[in-house]
Parts: structure tokens; sequence; C-alpha cells
């Protein structure tokens, strides 16, 4: 795309989207540079709806949206991955939740994956119990 001095990244993990900002700067070819800005402020709540909408309707537990501008200032997504570095995503300042309320804090992807999985378990009703269980954990205090 011409014109795009940067472009913008969103990492979707379960109802929390993460994003930052690349600029590229004057480098060699084989020393690429960029400058990354973990600034809420410019991430368009454009593109965090989108990323949101995208792994909702993709059952996706983790994914991160690259978008660039369009010459008519539309966003177009030039990636998809499912892998981002976890730095990326600790670094931002905090996360919008699918109805776009901005939450305050850093956290770690993995404390975010092994949340939701936990809430998933503790959701999800036992309607048996097996008397041959010898060891038994209650995680309902864990979260």
């Amino acid at each position: 795309m011409p014109d795009n001095s940067y472009d913008i990244r969103v990492t979707v993990i379960g109802n929390r989207a993460f994003g930052l900002t690349r600029s590229n700067r004057q480098a060699t070819f084989a020393r690429p540079q960029r400058c990354y800005r973990f600034s809420p402020e410019n991430i368009p709540s454009e593109a965090v709806r989108i990323a949101h909408d995208i792994s909702l309707k993709n059952a996706f537990r983790s994914m991160s949206y690259d978008f660039l501008h369009a010459p008519g200032g539309e966003l177009l997504i030039s990636e998809v991955s499912y892998c981002a570095p976890n730095w990326s995503v600790h670094n931002f300042p905090g996360y919008w939740d699918r109805d776009l309320v901005w939450h305050e804090g850093a956290i770690w992807p993995e404390y975010a994956e092994v949340e939701d999985f936990l809430e998933e378990i503790l959701s999800k009703e036992v309607h048996q119990i097996e008397t041959s269980c010898v060891f038994c954990i209650d995680i309902r205090g864990a979260l």
C-alpha cells in the first residue's frame, strides 16, 4: 500500500483486544527497523471491532490482525496470524472487550488464555461425580 508509514496490529485473545502500531523507519535492506507504539489512542476503534468480529464468528481463541490504511482511508487487513510475541500483548497498557469498553492494566497473554480456559471449565455444570475419584482439585478459587 503506498503512503503507509505504519501498520496497526490488533491481537484478540478471548474477549480482549490489544493493539500496537508499527512504524517503518529508514534502515538498510539487511537491517530493517521498526518503532512500536503501545498507545490506545493510536488504534482505530474500527480495527478493534473488525478483529473482535472475525475472531468471534470463527471461534478463534487467539488471533492477530495487521491493518493498513487504503488510499481512500478505509482499513484493510494485510495479514492474519495465530502467533504473536507475548511482549507485544503485555506491553499494551490495557485492552478493549467485545463492547469496545477499555480495561486498564497490562496482562500476559498466557495468563489471559489460562483465565479463559478456567472460566470455560467452571461455567459447565457437572452432572455426575465419579465415585472412583481418588484425587480431586477444586479450581474455583484459582481465578
